[in-house]
């Protein structure tokens, strides 16, 4: 499939953005996590911005059902531990750039818009 909505790019954009800052926050953790981990996710994150790239939509409700199922856990995570808020920047930064990702995901493309504008006209 060829990405026609300009809006799928920068998802994608954003979404290796926040790969590279997970490796990034990978190599400033001490103790460093789990090699394997790490790179699963590493993996899983450029393929799903692939798959965006390529236009296909079930990624956006894949992406957003993630969403929904770990959000409250990272609130519950964030107000009940005793976590230093500096430590986990990078993983509040990547979670901020996949947010933004998910929305420009949702947001239509423009011919959607101009074919919209054009039948209220």
């Amino acid at each position: 499939m060829k990405p026609d909505n300009r809006n799928l790019i920068i998802a994608s954009n954003i979404y290796r953005a926040s790969a590279f800052v997970s490796l990034v926050a990978y190599f400033l953790a001490n103790p460093r996590p789990g090699v394997f981990a790490e790179l699963a996710i590493l993996v899983l994150t450029i393929l799903i911005a692939r798959l965006i790239r390529q236009g296909y939509k079930w990624t956006r409700w894949f992406l957003l059902g993630l969403w929904v199922l770990f959000l409250p856990l990272y609130i519950y995570e964030l107000i009940h531990s005793n976590i230093n808020v500096v430590s986990e920047l990078p993983s509040m930064v990547v979670s901020i750039l996949q947010l933004v990702s998910l929305v420009y995901l949702f947001l239509p493309s423009e011919e959607t818009e101009q074919e919209t504008l054009s039948e209220l006209s």
